[in-house]
């Protein structure tokens, strides 16, 4: 919050005034300005004393009444945060099998719906023909053309959508989350579905995370044991495996600059124009259920 008042105050604001919106402003907002937003007797005492109001680089910081950090220094250790409540609750009652990630059809080859990027997080619907091999659909990396699946993490484990994803890129391989904007699922997109299930079913070893698999091998795993979303994870290690991972996917073709951002948000109702969940693929406008397979 320092940073963005010491940014406003270098663009042009009054000084006092970019303090205001960042204190008692937002505590009368909230209805919170008996207790926090200003110094007063009876309100919590969290204070900063800087130099002067040009620069907030404090000098001192107060936090509860008790000096926390002088010159710099911390002066005293944060309570490191208890999640026992909330830890590891993704465990699948079965493992995942490829066949779980199978789309069944009749002929040598059916036209189905696409999810395509149009962007990092904007995506549209688009068509194409695929081939049918022993009854089930295949995708086709060569042409960008990916699975894309949903599951229930929560409920009912057994409500498994997969359809299928242009634009991003990968020739080989799975990258699945247990995190998916807006819903509690899973989501997994890749190339095969041997990956697919792979990476699935090593995030319920972790009770969540973030999986890149190929070729039946883990390259990159993230634990998120914290609701399923979150990691206990130190910063910097946490920084590396995420950079570790997008370098992965770029080396196989992913052009996007947040593949697991775009990734996830393949889920949220808030984006136009298609999205995905355990249920089918959902016109964003009409709020209505879309067949994947488009009959002749």
């Amino acid at each position: 919050m320092g940073h963005i008042v010491q940014k406003a105050i270098d663009l042009g604001f009054d000084p006092v005034k970019a303090i205001q919106m960042a204190t008692i402003n937002p505590a009368q907002h909230f209805s919170l300005d008996g207790i926090i937003g200003g110094i007063a007797p009876g309100k919590y005492a969290d204070i900063l004393l800087v130099p002067g109001l040009s620069k907030i680089k404090p000098k001192l910081v107060i936090s509860n009444g008790k000096v926390i950090a002088k010159n710099g220094k911390l002066l005293a250790q944060p309570k490191k945060p208890e999640f026992h409540i909330c830890m590891k609750p993704i465990k699948l009652k079965r493992r995942m099998l490829p066949s779980d990630f199978q789309v069944y059809a009749e002929g040598k080859e059916a036209k189905v719906r696409i999810i395509k990027f149009v962007g990092e997080l904007v995506i549209k619907e688009t068509q194409a023909t695929l081939p049918v091999i022993d009854g089930t659909i295949k995708c086709n990396p060569e042409k960008d053309i990916l699975k894309v699946a949903v599951a229930d993490r929560c409920r009912q484990q057994e409500r498994v959508f997969t359809g299928f994803v242009e634009g991003f890129g990968i020739r080989s391989g799975a990258l699945a989350s247990s995190v998916a904007w807006d819903t509690l699922n899973l989501i997994v997109l890749g190339s095969n579905e041997n990956d697919m299930a792979k990476a699935v079913n090593r995030i319920s070893v972790h009770g969540g995370g973030i999986i890149l698999a190929e070729n039946g091998k883990v390259l990159v795993e993230i634990p998120l044991p914290i609701a399923g979303t979150m990691s206990d994870l130190p910063m910097k290690i946490l920084a590396k495996k995420l950079e570790d991972m997008r370098l992965k996917l770029r080396e196989r073709g992913c052009p996007l600059r947040d593949p697991h951002l775009s990734l996830i948000t393949l889920t949220s109702p808030a984006i136009p124009f298609i999205r995905i969940c355990e249920d089918g693929l959902i016109d964003i406008k009409t709020g209505k259920t879309l067949s994947l397979i488009i009959e002749p």
